[in-house]
């Protein structure tokens, strides 16, 4: 059976080309991708081979490359700048310690050389912010050119706390920066390092100019869990125009990983892909099978111990297609399942973008060559020197050439690859690798199509043509939830037409969240291309609903969710529900909605469309080495593979000694509340120091006759907290 999954992110040509206005200290600007300026600008940094910048090349010297074709330049200039003066536009630099995988001593040391590079590279117009991540993102001191206040929050970070900095920015010209980067600390969905300098690098996308990030880290394999993220943190970085400079900070001493990534184990280290302990190759075998009886072990916070009795009862996607031809079995993908987006070959995957990493690199050293070469920086590796390799990275700062170039025509939702050569013998040049074209959110907005499905939004007759959909909620931050959208529309609502010999159809969808007062919360729109290359696709493509689905944020409260969708003709469909997302604080014992899924994969099989929806600032539902794609019906045969999927939130894993957390599910039948299942058990698999634990339990509609069901899951901790009960309907053919 052909993949039947049809992207959200079917990027759309919006050419991602900084467009840089005049740099200003009193009106800072913000780096653009605007398709009507047709221009890519392209930082190039060049030296010889000492390493000496070259500061006389010309525009004739340069030849720049798209997708492998020759581009010829537009534009060209020498952009040099002195941070020892602050009358000009300031430099932006992050300082970001990796102490999710730094041991102790390696944290040591990269403080004692950060504050050593602070005493002799801190300068008034060099603004510096210092970020720490060990699970969570802290920013310890924002932008600002005072060095005290720089090393005394290095200085810090020894501490098991270190607050955000509300003070000033030393320079007018730092308030948007300070305002952008405090963003990143309250975001939930930041689970990794790699993902944590994606949202660095798009907060500091208002901050005009080549930002510097620089990150000093004990590095982590090139896994599987990481491998769908490169790409995606990639892009991120190009856009807002942030060059990455890794330094591995284990100096001379890198042969074996002294401590892990959060996601690693001890026992996988070395390892250049990493398979979940316990992963036999069969994902229902993976996933924890619920029993019929509560598992020995069970948490239970009434008693303070294990075993016993049970907590009592409390009330309360789309992605760029891969290629034709993939199949996957009915009612749910097993292993061997590659990318479900299998009907549209317009766009070319972000992994294009990612740099091969030299073959002297170790496991731990991959990701770093990678994302510095992707982004126009360089590493420092097996030196002890760190202070020097920090004061030459801060030297990238004051001089660079930018060059422009107007692209050629693309298709929807490429990712273009960028190369860039001098041609003068000695020299090297280091520019980023390339960018992505990335559709908006409300792609329609403002198009005669928009406005067609915007008019049928109040049409009291209209229906939805027997179309389903489902929206499980996911906190972000504290009364800030993101909404997994899953709709199911019946084939025959959609309208093909013969193009170039295929069958192609295109699928427009609003979507709107509405207060009780009518006023609109939240939106989003798009336009998806379904094209079936010949008969046999087309007749597969029939046999199930088309799928989309989207994600957007919207703050706590209640709404009433609208989804619109047409299809080429005068035809539309609607869909209501209502949609509660309850009051949510960070320092709050809680639990997320409740997705079901008969769709669960492999991580690696599955990586076009992770690091296509990262790109898309999208986050896909990742538990153990394996993403769970949400149902738009909740209708499960009893040969399906099928799974629940839901997000704990624990702030106290932010403590020295966290506590135990436990879960407890009953399925009930929804006609007699006769209870079917019971279970509880203690979640081992947590990440240290992250609020988030994402978690997933086999959903065991095997067991049970055809009938209509429904979930209620929550969450306790050995601390006493009970979060609300959450609950899912289902229905077993």
């Amino acid at each position: 059976m052909y993949g039947r999954r049809i992207p959200l992110i079917l990027i759309t040509l919006c050419l991602l080309a900084s467009a840089r206005a005049q740099e200003s200290q009193a009106t800072p600007t913000t780096p653009t991708f605007k398709a009507e300026t047709k221009l890519v600008l392209v930082d190039a940094v060049v030296t010889d081979k000492k390493g000496k910048y070259v500061d006389d090349l010309e525009q004739k010297d340069f030849k720049i490359w798209e997708d492998g074709k020759e581009q010829p330049l537009t534009s060209f200039s020498l952009e040099k700048h002195d941070v020892s003066s602050a009358t000009g536009a300031p430099r932006y630099m992050v300082l970001f310690f990796d102490n999710s995988s730094m041991a102790m001593g390696d944290q040591a040391k990269a403080r004692d050389a950060a504050l050593k590079f602070l005493d002799a590279n801190a300068a008034p117009g060099r603004m510096i912010a210092v970020v720490d991540f060990g699970g969570t993102v802290r920013i310890s001191q924002n932008f600002t050119a005072v060095p005290d206040r720089l090393k005394q929050a290095v200085k810090n970070m020894q501490n098991s706390f270190v607050g955000s900095n509300e003070e000033a920015a030393s320079m007018t010209a730092g308030s948007s920066a300070m305002s952008s980067l405090s963003g990143v600390e309250s975001d939930f969905e930041i689970h990794t390092v790699l993902l944590a300098v994606l949202n660095v690098a798009r907060s500091l996308a208002v901050v005009p100019g080549r930002k510097t990030l620089v990150l000093l880290t004990s590095g982590f394999p090139l896994n599987f869990e990481y491998e769908a993220e490169v790409a995606a943190t990639i892009a991120a970085c190009n856009k807002a125009n942030v060059a990455v400079y890794p330094i591995d900070v284990r100096g001379l001493t890198v042969d074996f990983p002294t401590q892990h990534s959060l996601l690693e184990r001890p026992s996988d280290a070395g390892s250049p892909r990493l398979i979940p302990a316990g992963y036999n190759g069969n994902v229902s075998a993976y996933l924890r099978p619920a029993v019929l009886t509560r598992p020995y072990g069970f948490f239970d916070p009434q008693k303070g111990g294990t075993g016993g009795g049970h907590p009592p009862a409390t009330g309360g996607g789309g992605a760029p297609t891969g290629g034709p031809g993939v199949t996957r079995p009915t009612g749910g993908v097993g292993v061997g399942a590659l990318s479900p987006y299998a009907y549209n070959t317009r766009t070319m995957p972000p992994a294009v973008i990612v740099p091969e990493f030299p073959k002297s690199a170790s496991d731990n050293q991959q990701v770093m060559y990678q994302i510095a070469d992707g982004t126009g920086g360089f590493v420092i590796v097996n030196s002890n020197d760190f202070v020097s390799g920090m004061a030459r990275i801060a030297a990238d700062q004051t001089q660079y050439y930018l060059l422009g170039y107007k692209p050629p025509e693309s298709s929807n939702g490429k990712c273009h690859t960028i190369k860039v050569k001098v041609d003068r013998g000695g020299t090297e040049v280091r520019a980023r690798s390339g960018y992505c074209e990335v559709k908006p959110l409300d792609a329609l907005a403002g198009t005669p199509v928009g406005k067609d499905l915007e008019s049928q939004v109040k049409a009291a007759s209209l229906e939805g043509a027997g179309a389903v959909m489902k929206a499980p909620f996911f906190y972000t931050s504290a009364n800030t939830a993101r909404v997994d959208l899953a709709v199911d529309i019946p084939v025959k609502a959609l309208n093909f037409d013969k193009d170039k010999g295929r069958q192609h159809a295109t699928v427009n969808i609003l979507g709107i969240a509405q207060k009780p007062d009518g006023s609109v919360a939240a939106r989003f729109s798009d336009s998806v291309d379904v094209d079936l290359a010949d008969k046999k696709q087309f007749e597969e493509f029939q046999k199930l609903p088309f799928h989309y689905e989207n994600q957007f944020e919207v703050a706590s409260g209640k709404y009433t969710l609208t989804v619109v969708f047409s299809s080429g003709n005068q035809r539309f469909g609607k869909l209501e529900m209502p949609l509660v997302v309850d009051p949510f604080q960070e320092k709050q014992f809680s639990i997320s909605g409740v997705a079901l899924s008969n769709d669960i994969r492999e991580v690696a099989d599955a990586q076009l469309g992770i690091d296509s929806q990262l790109l898309e600032d999208k986050t896909p539902l990742l538990v153990q080495g394996l993403q769970v794609l949400p149902s738009a019906s909740n209708r499960f045969k009893k040969t399906d593979t099928a799974a629940i999927y839901a997000e704990i939130y624990e702030p106290l894993l932010k403590d020295p000694k966290p506590p135990q957390v436990a879960y407890e599910l009953f399925i009930r039948d929804s006609k007699t509340g006769a209870e079917k299942l019971h279970i509880g058990e203690e979640i081992k698999k947590v990440r240290p120091g992250n609020p988030v634990i994402p978690f997933a339990v086999r959903l065991p509609v095997s067991t049970l006759p055809p009938g209509e069901y429904h979930v209620e899951l929550r969450a306790v901790d050995s601390a006493g907290n009970e979060s609300p009960t959450r609950k899912a309907d289902f229905q077993v053919e």
